[in-house]
């Protein structure tokens, strides 16, 4: 049995007494299939900790709500429209169980969302209790552990992971990493760090690695240059973990600060750094760096015309590109989102669950209904939620912010370049 830390035992406890006082009130979203429009909500982290991911997710749901009713609406309900509702849970997990709460009440036929997993951690029995499916991209595995109405477009931590040990093996065999001994794991302790923790040093250490495990608060820890200078006395040569965003941007601008670096370099396990904030962020100081991202270039011909149009609207109106900011996810949420209502004919909640559980399933982009699905690979829930059908590219930072997909084969697009003949 997995053993829940302290701080998502309360996440639990607090959003289960939020569901049994929405149960109490009799508020459980059942009047979404009598509404004239189909009614999304979206808790989203517009400020605090993760508004780098949820900002660019409401943009681009939005975006992809204007167009898809701009088409027409969803012609398999007669052209019905749909609204999207978005609020700010501030990166705050009850926060955000109160918004669901509320969205509920308003009668949304599905969440997109929340994104952080420790928000979706503190809502689960709250989203359980009202029956309501969420479209969530979060990665913590707890999250779809015995759920029937949370659906995961992404791959979990868990599975991350061990792409992310399989991959270092496969260039240690490969003669990229001929001489790597010691592996320095940088990791958070919020979700979904403590369940990635283990997986990530178990599995180096079985490659017969030694390993230097920092981990840390990113409440508490702004200052990354004591973390580097730990992991410099254990004269590691390769750096790995997770961060959040803005975490990551610092802990980048600390190593551009000082003149060490790991020889063989930074390759991480799921913080975000093949976002746009990110590489705008630091610049060269993270020229060279390589961690598995969840998106590929969405302007490419891997997707569907549609959505590289979309894309180019996304950048020109925010900025960022959609597959290096968490745009993407927010298009890919609505789509399936509505893949499901028109499998469903319906925007009874439980009606388009149960679609997603056993009807939207497709093995590329090109097969969603709704043109805007732009996550790699396809998509087929299990019986839990997870999405069976995702892959997830690992990318390589190049001169001006650029990506080069170099793993797995069917997403490559270059070779990774080793890093010592970067630097």
């Amino acid at each position: 049995m997995r053993m829940r830390s302290p701080k998502q035992v309360g996440l639990i406890v607090a959003g289960a007494l939020a569901a049994g006082a929405l149960a109490a009130c009799g508020n459980n979203g059942s009047n979404a299939s009598d509404s004239d429009e189909i009614v999304l909500g979206f808790p989203a982290a517009l400020t605090g900790a993760s508004a780098a991911y949820g900002k660019p997710q409401a943009d681009a749901a939005q975006m992809t709500v204007d167009q898809i009713n701009a088409d027409g609406g969803v012609k398999e309900l007669g052209g019905k429209k749909v609204k999207l509702i978005v609020e700010d849970t501030k990166s705050d997990p009850a926060t955000t169980t109160k918004i669901i709460r509320e969205m509920a009440r308003d009668g949304v036929t599905a969440f997109l969302g929340p994104g952080p997993s420790a928000e979706v951690i503190a809502s689960k029995p709250l989203l359980e209790s009202l029956k309501i499916p969420a479209v969530t991209s979060a990665v913590d595995p707890t999250i779809t552990e015995d759920s029937e109405y949370i659906f995961r477009t992404l791959p979990s931590i868990t599975a991350v992971t061990d792409q992310a040990v399989t991959y270092i093996k496969s260039l240690i065999d490969g003669g990229t990493y001929p001489d790597l001994k010691n592996v320095g794991i940088l990791i958070l302790n919020q979700p979904p760090g403590p369940a990635q923790r283990p997986i990530l040093e178990e599995g180096i250490k079985a490659l017969g690695l030694n390993v230097t495990v920092v981990e840390y608060d990113p409440s508490q820890v702004k200052d990354f240059a004591p973390i580097l200078a730990k992991f410099e006395a254990a004269n590691v040569d390769l750096i790995t973990g997770n961060q959040y965003p803005n975490d990551s941007i610092l802990f980048a601008q600390a190593v551009g600060a000082q003149s060490w670096r790991p020889r063989d370099g930074f390759f991480f396990a799921g913080a975000p750094i093949y976002q746009d904030a990110f590489t705008k962020a630091v610049g060269d100081d993270a020229l060279g760096w390589t961690g598995l991202a969840y998106y590929k270039d969405t302007t490419s011909d891997y997707f569907t015309p549609e959505s590289n149009a979309l894309s180019k609207a996304f950048t020109e109106k925010t900025g960022l590109a959609m597959d290096q900011s968490s745009g993407a996810s927010g298009a890919s949420a609505v789509s399936l989102a509505l893949d499901a209502v028109a499998a469903a004919k319906s925007t009874d909640p439980e009606k388009v669950a149960a679609a997603l559980r056993t009807d939207v399933k497709f093995d590329d982009p090109a097969g969603s209904t709704f043109p805007f699905y732009m996550t790699p690979g396809g998509v087929d829930f299990d019986e839990n939620g997870n999405n069976l059908a995702v892959l997830s590219p690992v990318v390589q930072i190049l001169a001006g912010g650029k990506l080069a997909y170099v793993y797995p084969d069917e997403l490559a697009t270059a070779d990774l370049v080793p890093y010592s003949k970067i630097q």
